[in-house]
């Protein structure tokens, strides 16, 4: 049912839109329904213009070559300097916390391990 315009949530609408839990998440169930039903179906113009068509042929046979080959200009890279020379403290924080406590791969704490092999740490690094 729509609401008139200028008219007013009612107390029950209210209660049910506030005590929400956060998102609604898919059933592995639901997934798999909708996965099924979209087997098969072709590419029309509408369902591409939702995202992501399918690669056409030349791009699936260049393999996503995309910027191999090519390189910025100096003015460009100068762009690229300033733009990510000007972080804030508060960005650096917050791009640390989101990293803090990612657990991390053995292959990656190898890689890590292996870059790290005969560089000296502390402060009689400087």
């Amino acid at each position: 049912m729509y609401m008139k315009k200028g008219s007013k949530h009612t107390a029950e609408a209210l209660a049910k839109m506030q005590n929400r839990t956060g998102t609604w998440k898919w059933t592995d169930e639901q997934k798999k329904s909708a996965s099924e039903r979209r087997k098969g179906t072709p590419w029309t113009p509408a369902r591409i213009a939702r995202g992501n068509p399918p690669w056409s042929p030349d791009r699936r046979a260049s393999g996503g070559a995309g910027m191999l080959g090519k390189k910025h200009s100096e003015e460009t890279k100068a762009k690229m300097r300033t733009a990510h020379a000007n972080v804030s403290d508060e960005t650096k924080a917050k791009m640390s916390a989101a990293k803090k406590g990612k657990p991390l791969s053995e292959a990656h704490k190898k890689a890590l391990s292996l870059a790290h092999l005969g560089k000296k740490r502390g402060p009689y690094n400087k």
